[in-house]
């Protein structure tokens, strides 16, 4: 079961829309945990020393690493919240995604148990990807800024080896 909490990273560009994920989380008794740069740097440390590189340059993929630690549902700050977002029963589940209308995996909102071997996953691919592959900054920022990507395909093939079918909100417009 995802643990009842949202978790955001700190970016004071979007008080209203962390303004609103709040009240939601506050109203419905979940939990709102706020992530500030030094929650953040504590953790790598403590748990993840071989990324703390890789944050200094771009921060994007921490939130696989704050759901895998802790579980629970990760929503971007820039992300406008609205009432009935997060229905009830997706706590019921191990893990969700978000699909795009154009049927990548949409990386602002997901959600997670605890130690979910799919973010396992992920985490060991782009450290594999862009240590292997991305040496320039330039490149690995660019590589950890896209790494919606590298989500959609680690899913589509995670469900064709293991016969599992990912849970998928559905935000796409009903036009």
């Amino acid at each position: 079961m995802i643990p009842k909490i949202v978790h955001q990273i700190y970016d004071n560009n979007y008080k209203d829309a962390v303004d609103q994920t709040e009240l939601f989380c506050l109203t419905n008794n979940i939990e709102y945990k706020m992530w500030s740069n030094k929650d953040i740097e504590l953790l790598i440390i403590d748990k993840y020393p071989e990324f703390i590189d890789l944050y200094n340059i771009c921060n994007d993929f921490i939130k696989y690493i704050i759901l895998y630690e802790y579980g629970g549902i990760y929503i971007n700050c820039d992300f406008i919240f609205v009432d009935n977002l997060i229905p009830y029963d997706i706590f019921d589940r191990e893990y969700f995604f978000v699909k795009s209308n154009e049927g990548a995996i949409y990386n602002a909102i997901i959600g997670s148990k605890k130690y979910n071997n799919v973010l396992k996953i992920i985490l060991n691919e782009i450290e594999m990807s862009i240590y292997k592959k991305e040496k320039s900054k330039y490149m690995l920022k660019r590589l950890l800024k896209t790494d919606k990507n590298i989500l959609t395909n680690l899913v589509e093939r995670k469900n064709e080896k293991k016969k599992v079918e990912s849970y998928f909100l559905d935000y796409s417009s009903k036009n």
